[in-house]
């Protein structure tokens, strides 16, 4: 374990406060799954000073790491990708964004697909979300493609009741 000015201690420690009614005595089914709700109801002032609400699958997953492994448990988990580039390289970027500008219905898997096909990128290199995201700050999301570019005009009546039509 580490040093107690540690952050990571800060969030087990949150953590065990949210859990510690849960795993302090044995509870029956049904009173656990009510403090449970209970539990994923309330807001909560996280060690940063942000305030959440916690999910239930989330608070359950934090008990069974603690059954399993205790306080150790509850520690955040280091990344793997630690030290490896987290963005994509300008040039994949600026190609699946003409990929997307020549036919909008492509999904990312799609272009993802042909960036491996045509060697801009490794197999395996390039996932899904991270495209994804790439694309949507360049403007080029599916969304931003399928809006309309065109203006509307609002007709208006000359008087109440002109517009209506009857056969």
């Amino acid at each position: 374990m580490a040093n107690a000015e540690d952050p990571r201690i800060a969030i087990a420690t949150f953590r065990f406060g949210v859990i510690a009614p849960l795993v302090a005595h044995a509870l029956g089914k049904g009173e656990y799954s009510h403090l449970l709700t209970d539990l994923s109801l309330r807001l909560w002032t996280t060690p940063d000073g942000a305030t959440v609400r916690i999910h239930r699958r989330t608070i359950t997953r934090w008990v069974a790491r603690w059954r399993k492994s205790a306080f150790d448990g509850l520690l955040p988990e280091a990344r793997t990708d630690r030290g490896a580039q987290r963005r994509l390289a300008d040039a994949i970027v600026d190609r699946a964004a003409a990929l997307r500008r020549e036919d909008p219905r492509r999904s990312v898997y799609t272009i993802i697909r042909i960036l491996e096909l045509q060697g801009i990128a490794l197999p395996g290199e390039i996932k899904r979300s991270t495209l994804s995201h790439a694309l949507c700050r360049r403007g080029v999301s599916r969304a931003e493609l399928g809006r309309p570019t065109e203006t509307f005009q609002r007709r208006e009546s000359p008087y109440p009741g002109a517009m209506w039509q009857a056969d």
